[in-house]
């Protein structure tokens, strides 16, 4: 486990890990505390996500594998696997234009509308929110 106060040594951890073949997991759906986040649509409205999935990806060559945990009524769960996100280009803006990250703000997006009661969220990511508990998201 690697805290986000832990800086560029817990990035390097991470790139480390990723060389030697383990997996890396990483929050996609909200800026922590420490972070900075990328202005991104996120469901049709400017929100602040992470970047360091992307980052991440672009560094390291590793490509992102979204993944979503759906629980069944039997209390078991599944893991849901999406094709792996190759992305190439470390030295592009992570933004809206940046073909990895829109891949992913798709992936979660399609997984949110599949099943909205199954994403936790306290306060969405929308920059413009006047409604800060993120219950007016456009879910259909």
């Amino acid at each position: 486990e690697h805290p986000v106060e832990g800086g560029v040594d817990a990035w390097l951890a991470l790139r480390d890990a990723l060389a030697r073949g383990e997996l890396v997991a990483i929050l996609a759906d909200r800026v922590m505390p420490g972070q900075r986040g990328a202005t991104i649509s996120f469901f049709e409205r400017a929100s602040a996500l992470p970047a360091g999935p992307v980052r991440l990806a672009a560094i390291s060559g590793a490509p992102i594998v979204p993944t979503f945990m759906i629980p069944g009524s039997d209390g078991a769960s599944t893991l849901r696997f999406e094709a792996p996100i190759e992305v190439d280009d470390a030295t592009r803006a992570i933004d809206d234009s940046h073909p990895g990250q829109r891949a992913l703000v798709r992936a979660m997006e399609r997984a949110i509308r599949a099943a909205p009661d199954q994403w936790l969220v306290v306060e969405g990511p929308w920059i413009d929110r006047a409604d800060r508990s993120g219950a007016d998201a456009p879910l259909s």
